[in-house]
């Protein structure tokens, strides 16, 4: 029985990794929105690991690590409570995104995307941690390699943010437009 049971478990094994599909993706990317301010510039690095349900749809995965690059030229001041705080410059950012991901097959080359997950603050002590989403297009140049773009959004609950950007509720959303490559694996 027990020769049975590892038998049944190295075929599902062999065939579930023969489904597959890993990629690893990395991108430049710039600013949108509010974060123009705070934020220059940033860099991705994507991890995808993909199932395909059919021939034009996969589910799967994602992650990867995601660093913004502060603005060193900003200065802002804001009352929180009964405190005056200076800003003098935004600290680097990065984060940990945890996304569940969906792809969809447009044409032989063109296929398009989304991620919806979290994402977790990793640079600092008083990092923020918050909702993640992204979406994705992908452009096949050669059998393993793509050209991708990208918007993809943080949410963050960050009240300790200048008053400009706390108006919607103290949330502050990191909007980013990417643009780079991913290998298939």
């Amino acid at each position: 029985m027990k020769r049975l049971i590892v038998i049944c478990l190295i075929i599902c094994f062999n065939y579930s990794v023969k489904a597959q599909e890993v990629n690893l993706g990395l991108s430049a990317a710039t600013t949108a929105g509010e974060a123009n301010e705070l934020f220059t510039s940033a860099f991705v690095l994507d991890a995808e690991f993909l199932f395909e349900m059919s021939n034009t749809i996969k589910l799967g995965a994602s992650t990867g690590y995601l660093l913004s690059l502060g603005n060193n030229d900003y200065t802002s001041f804001s009352i929180i409570g009964d405190n005056a705080v200076r800003y003098t410059q935004v600290d680097n950012t990065g984060f940990i995104p945890l996304a569940a991901s969906l792809r969809f097959k447009a044409t032989e080359r063109l296929s398009f995307g989304a991620d919806v997950g979290y994402a977790f603050g990793v640079t600092h002590r008083d990092a923020q941690n918050g909702a993640y989403f992204a979406l994705k297009s992908q452009y096949q140049v050669k059998d393993y390699l793509y050209l991708t773009t990208s918007f993809r959004t943080i949410m963050l609950e960050d009240k300790r943010l200048p008053t400009e950007f706390d108006a919607r509720d103290d949330k502050f959303y990191l909007n980013l437009l990417s643009l780079g490559v991913l290998i298939k694996l």
